[in-house]
């Protein structure tokens, strides 16, 4: 695979992957407001999944060569991007 289309790959999937990750945290206000149980369970399958899908991601990403603990690191520092699609306030 010729090397800049390995990093634009790279970088897309990282993002993909970042963007499932950080889409579960507007999650975790509504995890204890659910009003039932069976609520709270499916919430927190909706967020297994999603996180499940951020791990398939990085994984492809490290195939790509960069590892998963540099992808974590440059998230939280703000150096790679993610869909803030994620990041509105809900009304209720």
């Amino acid at each position: 695979m010729p090397d800049e289309y390995r990093t634009a790959v790279l970088r897309f999937v990282e993002m993909h992957a970042n963007s499932e990750l950080m889409g579960v945290l507007p999650e975790r206000e509504w995890l204890m407001r659910a009003p039932t149980l069976r609520r709270k369970l499916a919430l927190t399958a909706k967020v297994q999944d999603e996180v499940g899908h951020a791990q398939l991601l990085y994984r492809v990403a490290e195939d790509l060569g960069k590892p998963r603990e540099a992808m974590i690191s440059d998230l939280l520092a703000g150096r790679t991007k993610f869909h803030n699609v994620f990041h509105y306030p809900t009304r209720s």
